[in-house]
């Protein structure tokens, strides 16, 4: 399985900007489409779609419009993804996500996919925190936008 890394991309004000790899090379999502944001219900990895992902094995939290280069490319991730604090003295509501599939303001997130990830009616990509690329990809320090080997899921 030969695994593409479309790109890095930091989260800021619960947006993120897309890869152009993405939507022009891999067309997994497309410019004024909706991006669908699930999360893997076994090791709980973040993967953005085309369509919402109806296995059983996917919990999709909602989706949202990719913008063009005047938004720079940028898409918000649903509201269930993140910890939210209120005013003063209010508690912390916590994500309708588990904590794993959770995503913070300043990470950076990897885009990862394989060709079979990016054909057919339904196409997705892995959405990766810096660590869980590490984890899964031994041989991430030195890679020329592909690997050949199976990621570390579990």
């Amino acid at each position: 399985m030969k695994w593409r890394h479309a790109g890095i991309s930091e989260v800021k004000d619960r947006r993120i900007r897309i890869p152009d790899r993405i939507f022009e090379d891999a067309e997994i999502v497309s410019v004024g489409s909706p991006v669908f944001w699930s999360y893997e219900t076994v090791v709980k990895i973040l993967i953005l779609s085309n369509r919402e992902l109806e296995d059983d094995q996917y919990e999709t939290k909602g989706h949202n419009t990719l913008g063009g280069a005047e938004d720079n490319y940028r898409c918000t991730i649903p509201s269930d993804f993140f910890v939210v604090g209120h005013a003063r003295g209010s508690p912390e509501v916590s994500p309708s996500v588990p904590e794993k599939a959770e995503v913070e303001n300043g990470e950076r997130r990897h885009f990862m996919y394989t060709p079979e990830m990016a054909s057919g009616d339904t196409r997705s990509c892995y959405v990766l925190t810096d660590q869980e690329f590490s984890d899964r990809f031994e041989d991430s320090d030195i890679w020329d936008g592909t690997l050949d080997q199976v990621p570390k899921f579990l």
